[in-house]
């Protein structure tokens, strides 16, 4: 009796941790399945920050006009450091090449900013549509994979960790998106500071760098939509399989540091 009853304990606690394991695993394959449709929402969107938008204009002129005041001390210490070298010439290309250089970069960086970024939604789109879509069609075949993830693994604790997997890439790739917009926005608006220092030879490499680093943030989604047409493709090629979604998720991880390594 006793031992029956001891067995009867321990199967219904076994059970009850079954069902408990098997809650959090539907808990974190809905997640990871939230996360990568809100993802792939967001890859398909095109970029069009409102760069143009009274909004943000009024602000970038306003930004304008304090980098118009500052070409004066920057414009003075490019004499003084012609002064010191002797040079005349550093002198008149700073007055005369660089600072009306300056003014133009400030009243086109908004409009070329925007071609810029149509341009790379244009390319993204092009390599996309090479592979069939897959960048965004991988998205969505992880997502309808990720329901019948348990049955492909055969294990529920290898379910949860590659949903917690997919989870953790989702959710980082949808931010950097979102963020790279904001970004856009944040690095345009503080150009004009940037180009007001091309006068001083000696701070020249704030506007360069300032460039680089918009370049790429634009260029940035044209890498992730590269590498997810990359994992769309091997997912295809395996035929749908648990081993095709292990390489897409890797893959997918490989997206969201391309952006970082495009930056560096």
């Amino acid at each position: 009796g006793r031992a029956g009853s001891a067995l009867a304990s321990r199967a219904a606690t076994a059970a009850t941790v079954a069902v408990s394991l098997a809650a959090v695993g539907t808990w974190v394959l809905g997640g990871a399945r939230f996360a990568v449709h809100a993802a792939a929402a967001v890859l398909n969107q095109t970029t069009a920050p409102q760069l143009q938008s009274t909004w943000f204009s009024s602000t970038y002129w306003r930004v304008a006009g304090v980098a118009a005041i500052l070409t004066l001390p920057f414009l003075f210490a490019a004499a003084v450091q012609a002064l010191m070298r002797s040079d005349l010439n550093l002198l008149l290309r700073a007055a005369l090449g660089y600072l009306p250089l300056a003014m133009l970069g400030v009243s086109i960086a908004a409009p070329v900013t925007m071609l810029l970024l149509a341009a790379c939604d244009q390319l993204a789109n092009i390599v996309s549509s090479a592979s069939g879509g897959a960048g965004s069609h991988f998205l969505n075949s992880a997502s309808g994979l990720l329901a019948g993830l348990t049955v492909l693994a055969r294990s529920p604790f290898i379910a949860f960790f590659l949903g917690l997997l997919t989870v953790a890439g989702a959710v980082a790739l949808w931010v950097e998106l979102l963020l790279r917009e904001a970004a856009v926005y944040v690095i345009v608006l503080m150009l004009p500071l940037a180009f007001a220092a091309l006068v001083w030879p000696a701070r020249r490499v704030w506007a360069i760098r300032a460039v680089e680093l918009l370049v790429a943030l634009i260029l940035s989604k044209f890498a992730i939509v590269a590498v997810l047409s990359l994992a769309g493709a091997a997912l295809d090629t395996t035929g749908h399989s648990f081993t095709g979604l292990v390489a897409g998720v890797v893959l997918l991880a490989m997206a969201v540091s391309a952006p970082w390594a495009l930056i560096r």
